[in-house]
């Protein structure tokens, strides 16, 4: 329109491409002709709009199955963790139960050879007995100090675990949530182009309706 007006014709600048598509333009304010000739410019374009939806379905359709596969991969790498982590648990109590075990062998051991030296002489069974039961409680005292130690550690690896797999489904949620909030615009990007498509349709519909009145009109 800026073309043809009275300033772009003042200023004579041409244009290449754009006669053509003026020319049709200016063809749609005939009364009748216009009309048709608009019908026959959307029956034309009515193939790239349908394949325009169809190649958009298809994307949508694509996106919303590695959405689908890369949340079943999360669900699986989680469900190996727990697994992992339950059998590490497991290994870890045995391995206390068994040294605890020890200890209190250990330690019966001692007593036996306590009883032992205590029915020999009465000066070597009190100096053997205060040589073996400090020799004992040194044992137990180291005993338990490894037990505290290997439980404190315990306690802090688990909590430094749990703290990671928190962290990690924090994260995997966080995914998740970006994910599904992209499945939802692609979703609703795809019905507002389908309303777009039915309202074409529509109109096309009634514009033929339009042109067949009017020739039944012009006929009679």
């Amino acid at each position: 329109r800026l073309r043809y007006s009275t300033e772009g014709r003042a200023k004579k600048v041409r244009i290449e491409g754009l006669f053509f598509p003026a020319l049709v333009r200016l063809g749609y304010r005939v009364p009748v002709a216009g009309y048709l000739l608009n019908l026959a410019v959307a029956l034309a374009r009515l193939p790239n709009s349908i394949r325009r939806r169809q190649q958009f379905e298809a994307h949508v359709m694509i996106q919303q199955d590695q959405i689908v596969e890369y949340a079943n991969h999360v669900r699986e790498a989680l469900e190996s963790l727990s697994v992992n982590t339950s059998a590490a648990l497991a290994r870890l109590q045995q391995s206390t139960e068994q040294l605890v075990q020890t200890n209190e062998q250990q330690a019966g051991e001692q007593r036996e050879r306590s009883e032992t030296l205590a029915r020999g002489h009465e000066q070597q069974q009190q100096e053997l007995a205060r040589a073996h039961k400090e020799q004992l409680d040194s044992i137990v005292h180291r005993q338990q100090e490894e037990i505290e130690t290997l439980t404190r550690d315990y306690r802090q690896s688990l909590e430094i675990f749990a703290n990671e797999q928190r962290l990690a489904v924090t994260a995997t949620q966080a995914e998740l949530d970006q994910l599904e909030k992209r499945a939802q615009a692609q979703d609703l990007e795809s019905q507002a182009i389908r309303a777009q498509l039915q309202d074409e349709t529509g109109l096309l519909e009634s514009k033929q309706a339009e042109v067949r009145t009017r020739l039944e009109v012009t006929e009679k």
